[in-house]
């Protein structure tokens, strides 16, 4: 999907896209050094359900979005384009009825820190090339029963002990979420699931889900309960 807006009166056709004044937006001044400093660039536009909405913002479908910022001659467009800036969106902040993004370029991973940090609890991601756990037999899929809010539902035929999902992935598979993930933030009795943050769009009974369980990165856990001791990624004996 390709949007297009102009921060122009009128709506502009360049190159088989219709780039509309009614989302317009306003980015920050454009900036360039000759050193390998990140530069720094947002823009600032309007929250609107036709173009982009808060809901979908929320829902992560904006995230890591590829954007191109140019100039145009819009009374003569066959001059061609002035590019900006191209890069990707980074973080979006939402105020009342607007959104501002950042504009991440190629020399922001310039900035990214290089190596490991010594812990004592696991660097590794539940069931990543690290971690090595088969994630199926700690997979499960359930339909939800009752909600309370867009953060809390039930799922009453949930047999697992209390605190079994805690730190887990849930991914709805059907439903307005569906393919949206969030982690669990406690899971406790009668089937009950809260997660870390509120979901874009309401949770409705019977909408399906995926849980997987979860790990609180310790070694004890590693150990015991999912038998992974050598490959674990800490420092579990450092001392304080």
């Amino acid at each position: 999907m390709v949007l297009g807006f102009t921060d122009c009166d009128q709506s502009i056709h360049f190159e088989g896209v219709v780039y509309s004044p009614k989302a317009g937006f306003s980015p920050s001044a454009v900036y360039s050094g000759d050193n390998f400093t990140v530069d720094e660039l947002e823009i600032e536009s309007v929250l609107d359900h036709d173009a982009v909405s808060r809901e979908d913002l929320i829902a992560g479908l904006y995230d890591h979005a590829e954007i191109l910022i140019f100039l145009v001659n819009y009374t003569d467009v066959s001059m061609g384009k002035l590019v900006l800036r191209s890069g990707w969106i980074g973080e979006v902040v939402c105020k009342g009825g607007l959104f501002i993004a950042e504009i991440r370029g190629m020399k922001q991973r310039l900035s990214s820190t290089v190596g490991k940090l010594y812990s004592s609890s696991c660097r590794a991601n539940f069931g990543d090339h690290q971690c090595n756990v088969d994630l199926e037999p700690f997979t499960f899929f359930g339909q939800v029963t009752s909600s309370q809010s867009r953060s809390v539902f039930y799922d009453n035929t949930r047999l697992e002990e209390g605190a079994f999902f805690d730190n887990g992935i849930v991914t709805f598979i059907s439903g307005l979420n569906i393919n949206i993930s969030m982690e669990v933030k406690q899971y406790g009795g009668e089937g009950e699931i809260n997660l870390f943050f509120p979901m874009p769009y309401d949770i409705q009974n019977g909408d399906q889900y995926k849980i997987i369980a979860g790990c609180n990165k310790s070694f004890k856990a590693c150990s015991s309960r999912f038998n992974n001791a050598i490959n674990f990624q800490g420092e579990p004996f450092m001392q304080q």
